[in-house]
């Protein structure tokens, strides 16, 4: 139970966030989601906090607690790069290259996806990075059990922010190179 602790603090928030917002907020959070070109910098850290319904915020629980975990057996400082860098690049990513209009409305960005996809990244390049044999084996397992999520990268529903999908992906390979530079040298 304990790697998956901090992972299950960190869904316990994203449901208390949910709830809040459908209960006591009406959903007004959904404006502190990511506009492309529009919103301020800080939407990029509060994006990922609010999902556009519960079935959006159930369908990333399972994959955010598992690869969060796996994430975490790299150490807590290795878990909270990845989780920042996966959700600054998302952010940054729908910022700058998603369509400001989605099906006729303006569109905004939520959700832990972005994040989500930045722990897969990291996961599967890691082993690659780093030439050692337990990462090699978490980028195996992690591509065996998790490898259809890379589809998530490329443009297939128009209300699914591919995007998000895609820069926070690489944020995790960022992540993960960052992550193998700052090794000390007999590692």
């Amino acid at each position: 139970m304990r790697p998956f602790l901090l992972p299950l603090q960190l869904l316990a928030v994203l449901w208390a966030v949910h709830l809040l917002n459908g209960m006591l907020l009406d959903g007004r959070l959904l404006q502190l989601g990511v506009q492309p070109s529009r919103s301020p910098f800080w939407h990029v850290f509060s994006a990922p906090l609010i999902h556009g319904s519960t079935d959006h915020l159930l369908a990333n629980s399972l994959p955010f607690v598992l690869l969060g975990s796996l994430v975490l057996t790299r150490g807590r400082q290795h878990f909270w790069r990845v989780t920042l860098v996966g959700a600054i690049c998302s952010g940054l990513g729908i910022w700058f290259f998603a369509p400001a209009f989605s099906q006729g409305y303006l569109s905004r960005h939520v959700g832990a996806s972005g994040v989500i996809f930045g722990y897969l990244g990291d996961l599967l390049l890691l082993g690659w990075f780093e030439r050692r044999a337990a990462s090699v084996l978490l980028s195996l397992i992690t591509a065996i059990a998790f490898g259809n999520m890379v589809f998530g990268v490329l443009p297939a529903e128009p209300d699914v922010s591919w995007q998000g999908h895609l820069f926070g992906f690489l944020g995790g390979v960022l992540a993960a190179w960052i992550s193998t530079r700052s090794l000390p040298p007999d590692h």
